[in-house]
């Protein structure tokens, strides 16, 4: 089954913030529409997060999301989640250089979608 929208596998240092939790981690992969962080710590699905990273060109992107999934690795206690993009008006440009970012990466990693 091909995706709505290619992911791009990319290791990269994220802070996840709740309203009552901060937590720092990596992303496994990204695209236009979310994100797929791993973490030691569950974030229920539901829960409403402010991601933050660097993009490629070492400038802060900050942008609202909803984690819509979470999925235990394996019994050491690590976990995945997916969070979907809900920019709030402010943080469109903020989609708008990351789409920039992926739009190159996405033909060279399109065979490396899970």
């Amino acid at each position: 089954m091909e995706r709505e929208v290619p992911r791009v596998k990319i290791k990269k240092r994220v802070s996840v913030k709740g309203e009552k939790f901060m937590i720092y981690d990596y992303s496994y992969d990204i695209s236009t529409k979310g994100i797929r962080i791993y973490s030691f710590y569950k974030i229920n699905p539901g829960k409403e997060v402010e991601i933050n990273f660097m993009n490629e060109e070492n400038k802060p992107v900050k942008i609202s999301g909803k984690v819509v999934w979470t999925d235990e690795i394996d019994k050491e206690g690590q976990w995945f989640s997916g969070i979907l993009f809900t920019p709030k008006e402010h943080e469109i440009t903020e989609l708008e250089k990351l789409k920039n970012f992926l739009n190159p990466n996405l033909k060279s990693d399109k065979n490396n979608e899970d």
